[in-house]
């Protein structure tokens, strides 16, 4: 029996990049690259080189990368860290709650 969704919201799969900015352990801000494997009103599944701790505050930017110039769709979001995945083929997983984000809306 497949398991059963946990999740309140439904998660879609948009081309969305960009950068997730948060402030490591030893206080330092970090910005990096992240591409978003899924998102809905609740959160993010974002895939990066390197990932902020579990628990860390994460002020995200994303934008459309569908290489259409018609459509620009964009997302500004600050959330929380809840899990962070191991290495799969040198990309590393996380997964953001939002506390606050603005619509999916033109870029």
């Amino acid at each position: 029996m497949p398991e059963k969704e946990r999740r309140q919201t439904t998660r879609m799969q948009v081309p969305l990049i960009g950068t997730a900015t948060y402030e490591s352990r030893d206080k330092e801000s970090q910005t990096i690259p992240v591409i978003a494997e899924n998102i809905s009103e609740e959160g993010a599944y974002l895939t990066a080189k390197h990932c902020p701790d579990v628990g860390d505050r994460t002020e995200i930017s994303l934008r459309c990368d569908a290489g259409l110039k018609q459509l620009k769709i964009s997302l500004e979001a600050v959330g929380t860290v809840t899990r962070v995945d191991e290495p799969d083929q040198k990309q590393n997983g996380f997964a953001v709650g939002f506390q606050k984000f603005s619509e999916l809306g033109p870029g």
